[in-house]
């Protein structure tokens, strides 16, 4: 995911340990196939997590989401 990045010791580490134990990749998957529906666009929607950060980490397609639920 972020691979230029020191990696995480202490307390940072446990951390981390704790959200990719919740990380869901069926979840991200329905995430991102509803997306797909609401925008019209094509992505990528498999759930492994680095796709998610990839597909969600400029805000471009968050900003069609809420533009298409919202317009304006």
């Amino acid at each position: 995911m972020a691979t230029n990045r020191a990696t995480k010791s202490g307390f940072a580490a446990e951390a981390q340990k704790k959200v990719n134990a919740k990380y869901s990749e069926e979840l991200a998957s329905e995430s991102l196939e509803w997306i797909n529906r609401v925008t019209g666009e094509n992505v990528n929607t498999a759930g492994d997590m680095d796709n998610f950060y990839e597909v969600l980490k400029d805000g471009t397609l968050l900003c069609k989401l809420a533009n298409s639920i919202q317009p304006g």
